[in-house]
C-alpha cells in the first residue's frame, strides 16, 4: 500500500499538481487571495474588500530558483492578477503576500 501511495504522488506531481502555500500579512485589511498553478505558471488574484487603498508586494518562491517579486496597489473594490513563470518543474510554491494600507 505504501508503494502504491508513492506512485500516485509521483503521477500527481508529474501531471502539474503542486500545492501553493500562502503566507499572508495583510496589516488588518480585508483582502481576499485566490491562488492557482498551471504547469510552471503561478498566479495570485488579490481583491481589495477594504475601504482603504492597499499597497501590496507578492513574493513567489519555488525551491532553488530566485524569488520573483510583484508589486501593486489596489483601490477599494479592485481586483488584480499577479503571476510569474518558473523555469523548473514545480513541486510546491510558497507565496508571501504583504499588504499595507496606503498612506498619503
Amino acid at each position: 500500500m505504501l508503494i502504491l501511495w508513492a506512485g500516485i504522488s509521483m503521477i500527481a506531481a508529474a501531471d502539474g499538481f503542486a500545492p501553493v502555500k500562502l503566507y499572508p500579512n495583510l496589516d488588518g485589511m480585508k483582502l481576499s487571495i485566490e491562488s492557482s498553478l498551471i504547469d510552471e505558471l503561478a498566479m495570485i488574484e488579490l481583491t481589495n474588500n477594504d475601504t482603504a487603498t492597499a499597497t501590496c508586494s507578492v513574493i513567489f518562491h519555488n525551491g532553488p530558483e530566485a524569488e520573483t517579486t510583484r508589486k501593486t496597489s489596489l483601490a477599494p473594490g479592485e481586483k488584480k492578477l499577479l503571476s510569474t513563470a518558473f523555469r523548473r518543474n514545480v513541486i510546491s510554491v510558497r507565496v508571501y503576500v504583504n499588504c499595507k494600507k496606503h498612506s498619503l
